[in-house]
């Protein structure tokens, strides 16, 4: 056994490039530029964990299965006959088994992250094996290379932020031009040998033409790195950096208008991972530098204005007023005159009535249920059993997050706004519907919400803390007393009883429908999302195939609750509802809590 080992180990080692790893890192590059940018300069330490390990492993296995691929051609070529396969120092089943093994780790990475970053994996895992027989169909597999190299960062995205953003398409499509170039340069290290066995490629393809073909590559690339700039609203230290690396695709383009020696071209192909990580120092100084972004403001040219007169004034510096939702969709003024920092944000989230917290002191309280009244509507098992909780005293949110609040969160970190939000006036971001300022913000998933949560310096709340701050300690039905009452909550029963369409109201409309703690809207308006995970309660041995980590549980009930399809009431303070938390629709919402200090 250890003779095989030493035997198999070095040429085990060689397969993978361990020790040539310019290609991961060249593969690595656009994940963490849209790492950065997706969370606005610090990615999570467990993600950014996550990626770099799964580069390095997905560039290990594209280089196996490359060699599987190529095992009948590598002989033929003066740089690659050495090579574990075609010298026949490893067999293809003995690749093919360390191929194996590479992607069940990546796959283990990939499923600690969230459902739908799950699922691109798998086209990341098609393009990696796709690749190496690209070059049998198609005289530009330096392309598909391109698309394989940046899909890392539409993954890397979506793990941060649950979607699809345009600036990572343009993050995607930079990238994509700039692989397809600097692979085009590494193609010319083998074009007479590529010609000679009927191998397809870039450099075959643009044949003289190659410099001109990589220059307009270059271009594209920076075009869509400037475009990045813009949809992201980047600052000049990012634009200075991607100045310097176009001149640097100048160079190269030029440089290969003639016939190089091998080392030399391979030369140039290395120094892309100096560009790559100039680009990332350029993003992470836009974010944490002193020369970052420059401009928070939406129009900084645009002088005040009819629209925002209660915020800006023409006889001196223009003033802001945060708790005026007209003060949030304005922000035109000069940087100047306008808050600008994160703390400033900040405190335009969390400063006024809106943003009140209530202590909730310590001790116990009755949580569940031993099964519902008749009145309150079929419940299910897993509100089950009744039984009592202790918790150490926490900060609650006494109203539901509003949409001025969120509008400032997304006017500083840039973060999706919910889908049904609209252009501002000035064509300038996204703001909320008319007159919608002070209902709860919707069209949230869970991610959104916990971001929100953390960067006001709070956090989501337990299901046990949103249920004692619901219902007390007397053990209660609904936040009011044990019977329902259509006119102290914003249900359906509430619409039905006046006989029109449902819709959200403002934070706080129902003042008789408080907790016994002074929290509003506990029974309705939107459902809450909470930090649980959906798993059964202490001593419920209910069989439930959706507990586990699959969803997370939302309270409250909802203006556009499942009453209106026949299945039941979920204003009961001990209703527990669960869903995807990828799910965004218009009755989900939520609050925020703090431990105490």
């Amino acid at each position: 056994m250890i003779t095989i080992l030493k035997n198999k180990l070095p040429a085990a080692l060689d397969l993978m490039r361990i020790s040539k790893q310019y290609g991961t890192l060249l593969l690595l590059m656009p994940t963490l530029w849209s790492l950065v940018v997706a969370a606005q300069g610090t990615p999570p330490l467990k993600v950014l964990t996550i990626f770099i390990l799964g580069s390095f492993l997905m560039r290990t296995a594209g280089c196996v299965i490359n060699d599987i691929a190529d095992r009948n051609f590598d002989g033929h070529v003066e740089r690659t006959r050495a090579r574990p396969l075609p010298s026949g120092r490893l067999s293809v089943a003995e690749a093919a088994v360390i191929f194996g093994l590479i992607l069940a780790a990546a796959f283990y990475l990939a499923f600690q992250l969230n459902p739908l970053t799950r699922w691109l994996s798998l086209i990341g895992v098609a393009l990696a094996v796709v690749y190496p027989f690209s070059k049998r169909f198609t005289s530009f597999p330096q392309m598909v290379m391109g698309i394989a190299f940046g899909w890392g960062s539409i993954m890397a995205w979506t793990a941060v932020r649950n979607s699809v953003e345009l600036p990572v398409v343009m993050i995607f499509l930079a990238n994509l031009c700039w692989a397809a170039a600097y692979d085009t340069i590494y193609a010319l290290m083998d074009r007479e040998d590529d010609l000679r066995i009927g191998v397809k490629s870039s450099a075959i393809l643009f044949g003289r033409k190659t410099w001109i073909a990589v220059g307009i590559l270059f271009v594209l690339s920076s075009f869509f790195f400037i475009l990045l700039g813009l949809t992201a609203r980047l600052g000049a230290v990012y634009y200075a950096t991607i100045g310097a690396a176009t001149g640097w695709f100048i160079i190269q383009a030029w440089t290969i208008r003639h016939p190089l020696n091998r080392p030399t071209v391979f030369s140039l192909f290395k120094s892309n991972v100096g560009v790559g990580l100039l680009v990332l120092l350029g993003l992470v100084l836009n974010y944490h530098g002193a020369y970052g972004q420059t401009a928070l403001s939406k129009n900084p040219s645009l002088s005040p204005n009819e629209t925002c007169t209660n915020c800006h004034t023409a006889d001196g510096p223009p003033k802001v007023d945060y708790s005026k939702p007209e003060c949030l969709e304005c922000h035109s003024a000069p940087d100047d005159a306008i808050a600008t920092t994160v703390s400033e944000k900040r405190s335009a989230a969390t400063s006024g009535a809106a943003s009140e917290m209530i202590l909730i002191p310590a001790g116990e309280f009755i949580m569940g249920n031993n099964g519902r009244g008749v009145t309150e509507g079929a419940g299910d098992p897993d509100e089950m059993p009744e039984h009592r909780a202790y918790l150490d005293a926490y900060w609650i949110d006494k109203y539901e997050v509003s949409n001025t609040q969120y509008m400032a969160f997304v006017d500083m970190t840039r973060h999706r706004p919910p889908k049904h939000w609209q252009p501002t006036g000035a064509g300038q971001g996204m703001t909320y519907p008319p007159g919608k300022a002070d209902h709860p913000v919707i069209y949230v998933d869970w991610y959104d919400a916990n971001e929100y949560c953390h960067w006001v310096e709070r956090r989501l709340p337990t299901e046990e803390e949103w249920e004692k701050a619901a219902r007390g300690t007397d053990g209660r039905v609904y936040p009011w007393g044990n019977a329902f009452d259509p006119k102290k909550a914003n249900s359906p029963q509430y619409w039905l009883a006046a006989n029109k369409d449902g819709d959200t109201m403002p934070v706080g409309s129902f003042e008789n429908g408080k907790s016994p703690y002074g929290l509003y809207d506990m029974a309705g308006n939107v459902y809450e999302w909470t930090a649980n995970w959906y798993k059964p309660y202490p001593l419920n041995h209910e069989f439930n195939v959706h507990y586990g980590e699959k969803n997370k549980i939302v309270r409250g009930g909802s203006w556009y609750d499942c009453l209106s399809y026949g299945c039941g009431l979920s204003a009961p303070s001990y209703n527990r509802s669960r869903f995807a938390p990828e799910i965004r629709n218009k009755g989900f919402g939520f609050r925020c809590a703090k431990s105490k200090e």
